[in-house]
């Protein structure tokens, strides 16, 4: 049996911005980022899939708690690039 849960939350444990957009930029994007998480409508906010300049500017700009860079036994360009190295600075 599935029991209906009786409450709501209002808020987001975490959200993302996945891609960054090359088309008008990251950083009004990275504004509501910052703006939602000081209203508490989000806890922590991330990004995917930045470079490391991305990275350093939505540090500075929404003070993102996670990134998720993709990374794996092929693709270790993010390591490279130096996000990994970053995040394990910072």
């Amino acid at each position: 049996r599935i029991e209906a849960y009786s409450e709501l939350t209002d808020y987001i444990d975490v959200l993302f911005i996945h891609w960054p957009d090359y088309n008008f930029g990251n950083e009004g994007g990275l504004r509501v980022l910052a703006e939602l998480k000081k209203e508490g409508k989000i806890r922590a906010a991330g990004v995917s899939n930045f470079s490391l300049d991305e990275v350093k500017t939505a540090v500075e700009i929404a003070d993102i708690d996670c990134i998720q860079p993709p990374c794996n036994l092929l693709d270790r360009s993010q390591i490279e690039n130096g996000v990994m190295p970053f995040c394990a600075e910072n």
